[in-house]
């Protein structure tokens, strides 16, 4: 900045340092705004700053914040670039609020590279590209909570490349198409050399894909890449499918534009592109486990099912196994080296994993088995147990055991236990210090990759069911956040649940289906929490009634734009979920901090959004 720009910028900020500051209502945030127009009157820069007399914008914490309004129509987009314009080299942080004042985008570091502001280049630090109908605000403002400083803001229309006017949507998979590249085709300019492609357009809710591109001809050699919904790179490959082909699998969240192009500059030629839902190998012809405990002997052959993991390739043997928030145990051992693995639904993600950890031994089919390997791990939904060895692609004889894993105090934990005679039952109770103690765990994997497990300590009340095949709800509501537990009638941890009662108007739920005796447990999820409770276990009711849920009061804000699902007031660590009006789960996720912005891909109508033992009512249009 030069210095008589400064000099005016500091005489600007001396008078207003001795003006009252401004409230921090969002009303007065939006009528201090500076009023840009629309996209035609873009682009837009200015030098700004955040003093003591600025708007305080909260948002967990306060900050200073500089207010511009934006009207945007018909979905238009733009692009906000934010960067320190002060001495003292401040941390900018960039918010994007709708007419109604709630967050619909908000960066800290995304940006990279320089925007030319009154002169003078200022690195991006915090960038945003966002298109929407309405009314916005752009705060522009700091990491850091109350903090003084200048800031260098651009704001102007983004332009989408040519190829996603003509990009065709996949609607299904598999899918698959012949194609050609012509000199009619969009170019797109990658890496300083310019490209005919081909744009395909495709929507993921997580999954995992594979496209394979192909040249027809054997002559023309196809480039693959994936860009998205704003055309930012995300992945390309030349030759990872073999014969100059082209190959990638993967996985996300959102939309994504999957060109066909070639690997010279403006090279035309006939391709054909392959894109379908990523299937591993084992899943294919996994075994499925029907009950426990269960045990096999078991071969690993020339012909077994091979999977690449940690850079080696091993045969391996799946299991399929569906938990309702149970804790397993699995034991495996053999003729060679063993070695366990535990994957989720997809295939894709290593739940947890084990060499050497067993011990004892089992009994398989009347024979006794030493123990290699052993994991023991709780989840609700589809679990792949793979049995391998440790060697590469090494062959050998296995014996395996899945079983419920047990309490150890389960004596202490049922010797007091309440016993239901006739439904409908309903108890109300209280977690005291004087109850006895159960110990929660969790298996998960940190940051970087490495299996932790936690343990919590906590109250329970024990009650005890005798079934004769029919299905029962279990309900248990209270004023602190409930956790339902289910042990069999040797301590076996059949299942737990948190927050899946939405459905019932309660906060934990579980439904039972089976013969014999059953302990329920009422918990909380916090460790050694005192509280009340309510208890209910009744006939299975098929057609629960959402509507009579009631309003909670809390801190806690959903709400759906552009097929994004915002949350705030959460608690980092907490488990949060999403329902639909029936009660059927639709997505769960572990909040990383009080906010989070996920993409979803759901259907419009009413849904729900439960964490910390409270509900809210969303509407995806």
């Amino acid at each position: 900045m030069n210095q008589y720009k400064f000099f005016k910028l500091a005489l600007a900020v001396i008078c207003l340092s001795l003006s009252p500051a401004l409230a921090s209502s969002f009303s007065e945030i939006a009528a201090s705004a500076t009023d840009i127009g629309n996209v035609g009157d873009l682009p837009f820069t200015r030098i700004g700053a955040l003093i003591t007399s600025s708007p305080i914008y909260i948002n967990g914490e306060e900050r200073y914040v500089g207010a511009y309004k934006i009207t945007l129509n018909d979905n238009e987009a733009i692009e906000v670039s934010l960067g320190n314009a002060d001495a003292e080299d401040i941390d900018t942080y960039l918010y994007i609020l709708d007419e109604n004042g709630e967050v619909v985008a908000q960066n800290d570091d995304a940006g990279n590279g320089t925007m030319y502001v009154d002169g003078d280049d200022y690195d991006v630090n915090s960038y945003i590209k966002f298109s929407g109908s309405g009314v916005y605000y752009i705060l522009a403002s700091t990491f850091r909570e109350l903090t003084e400083g200048y800031y260098a803001i651009e704001i102007k229309e983004f332009v989408p490349p040519a190829y996603i006017a003509s990009a065709t949507v996949i609607e299904s998979l598999p899918f698959t198409q012949a194609g050609q590249l012509t000199t009619n085709s969009p170019v797109y300019e990658v890496g300083g050399e310019e490209k005919y492609v081909k744009a395909y357009k495709i929507t993921l809710d997580g999954r995992t894909i594979e496209i394979s591109l192909g040249g027809a001809n054997g002559i023309f050699d196809p480039y693959l890449y994936i860009f998205d919904e704003y055309g930012e790179y995300v992945e390309g490959d030349d030759d990872s499918g073999g014969d100059y082909n082209s190959y990638i699998r993967f996985s996300g969240s959102g939309v994504y534009y999957i060109l066909a192009s070639c690997v010279g500059e403006l090279e035309t030629g006939s391709y054909e592109i392959e894109v379908k839902e990523f299937v591993p190998a084992f899943i294919a012809s996994a075994t499925n486990i029907e009950s426990l405990p269960f045990t096999q002997i078991g071969q690993l052959t020339t012909s077994s099912p091979v999977y690449e993991v940690g850079g080696e390739e091993k045969y391996v043997k799946a299991y399929k196994i569906t938990l309702n928030g149970g804790t397993i145990e699995v034991s495996l051992g053999g003729d060679r080296d063993t070695y366990l693995y535990v994957f989720d639904e997809s295939g894709e993600y290593l739940v947890t994993e084990n060499d050497d950890g067993g011990s004892g031994t089992i009994d398989v089919d009347g024979d006794e088995y030493d123990v290699d390997s052993y994991v023991r791990f709780s989840g609700s939904g589809v679990y792949y147990i793979l049995a391998s060895s440790f060697g590469e692609l090494t062959e050998g004889f296995y014996a395996i055991e899945v079983k419920y894993a047990t309490v150890e105090n389960f004596s202490d934990l049922i010797a007091s236990a309440t016993n239901i005679g006739s439904l409908p039952f309903t108890d109300i109770g209280e977690l005291t210090e004087n109850l006895p103690v159960y110990i929660h765990e969790d298996v998960y994997r940190d940051e970087d990759g490495y299996i932790e497990y936690s343990y919590r300590e906590k109250y329970v009340k024990a009650y005890r069911i005798t079934l004769t095949g029919q299905t029962i709800d279990i309900l248990l509501d209270g004023d602190t956040d409930t956790y339902l537990y289910l042990l069999g009638q040797n301590g076996e941890i059949i299942s737990r649940d948190d927050d899946g009662g939405v459905a019932y108007d309660a906060n934990s739920y579980i439904k039972l289906s089976g013969s014999g005796v059953y302990y329920i447990l009422a918990s909380s999820f916090y460790e050694l929490a005192e509280g009340s409770y309510t208890l209910e276990v009744r006939e299975h009711d098929p057609s629960p009634i959402i509507s009579s849920v009631p309003p909670r009061i809390n801190s806690q804000r959903a709400w759906m734009q552009g097929g994004t699902l915002h949350l705030s007031g959460l608690t980092a660590g907490k488990t949060w979920s999403v329902y639909s009006a029936k009660g059927n789960l639709v997505h769960r996720g572990i909040a990383s901090g009080t906010e989070m912005n996920v993409k979803l891909n759901m259907t419009s109508g009413v849904y729900f959004v439960r964490s910390n033992g409270q509900t809210l009512r969303i509407v995806n249009k």
